[in-house]
């Protein structure tokens, strides 16, 4: 049997990917979210296609959260009821648009970071001992990580990671410029990981993905109503694909990231960065700063002392 683990699985392009992945033959899933009701609402139509699915509570904005439901992932697997994560799909997170201000999660982390950074950093580490030995972990990314893009110069050059600063919000980033770093905190924390396991000798895939620009997903629920009606019109999206924006289909890219999760194809891809562009799933290379092996160690150090992880929660070659 297949064991896939999906964040934010239930709704957006998460929803399509699960989807996808409930027609692979003898698949588990494990769907992981803020809301069981919601989930298991989504739960009990896949279940109907003959797919096992397990519904596990967890938001990324509590690292609470995290720990309880990564304890039950655990539970299950070391008691047998499931076997090792064949793949860890990272789908869930958030955007925020708009001003210097910030919303702050219950741990008192910026939320944006809380989410996208900490909250996926914690789950990784606590999952590690219940991956697959050549199980895959994908990272859903964003072109909005290298500011040296269109992507990215839209949205808000990323700074330089400076974890206790953006948990902090201070100095204070704009709403665009704390999801781009927050991004590409996400590239920094995939390459760092592939240093480690390889180094440690072990063979899981661990892949970053942009599933490109798509504003009828709901990831920008902050933005203004006439921007998201705006920029889902064809004519609006032809032009941003002219100046160089990554345009993502919604059920391409949702299924692309099912594609890199479980494909035999994608074995081989770890270290690798993709991007879904207009129908095309690509490899790309990613921003000059996420190949910066200091910054990511450092990154990697300083979310290991934000989150509070201890060497008893991560096996004996991470600590």
């Amino acid at each position: 049997m297949t064991t896939i683990a999906i964040t934010g699985g239930h709704s957006g392009l998460g929803l399509i990917c699960s989807k996808k992945l409930a027609l692979l033959p003898k698949v588990h899933l494990l769907m992981l979210g803020r809301s069981t009701q919601k989930i298991e609402a989504v739960a009990a139509k896949l279940r109907s296609a003959s797919c096992t699915v397990t519904v596990i509570e967890l938001d990324l904005a509590s690292l609470a959260s995290v720990r309880k439901g990564a304890d039950q992932i655990r539970t299950l697997s070391t008691s047998g009821q499931i076997p090792k994560l064949d793949a860890l799909i990272l789908n869930a997170g958030i955007q925020t648009l708009g001003g210097t201000s910030a919303s702050f999660s219950i741990d008192h982390h910026e939320e944006t970071f809380a989410v996208n950074g900490l909250g996926n950093f914690l789950l990784v580490n606590l999952l590690m001992d219940v991956i697959a030995p050549h199980g895959r972990i994908v990272f859903t990314a964003s072109g909005t990580h290298d500011g040296e893009s269109m992507d990215g110069r839209i949205i808000g050059k990323a700074v330089q990671p400076d974890v206790r600063q953006l948990a902090a919000n201070k100095p204070a980033l704009r709403g665009g410029v704390r999801y781009a770093t927050s991004k590409l905190c996400e590239i920094l924390y995939a390459y760092e990981l592939h240093r480690r396991l390889r180094a440690a000798g072990k063979g899981i895939t661990v892949i970053a993905y942009d599933p490109g620009f798509i504003p009828e997903t709901g990831l920008a629920d902050s933005s203004p109503k006439i921007f998201k009606v705006m920029a889902s019109q064809p004519w609006v999206k032809s032009i941003l694909k002219r100046i160089g924006v990554t345009i993502g289909r919604e059920i391409f890219s949702a299924e692309s990231l099912a594609v890199l999760a479980t494909d035999a194809r994608y074995k081989d891809s770890s270290n690798k960065y993709f991007q879904s562009h207009d129908g095309v799933l690509y490899e790309r290379k990613s921003s000059k700063m996420s190949y910066d092996a200091r910054v990511a160690g450092k990154v990697w150090e300083d979310s290991k002392k934000l989150t509070g992880i201890t060497p008893t929660e991560m096996p004996n070659w991470m600590a």
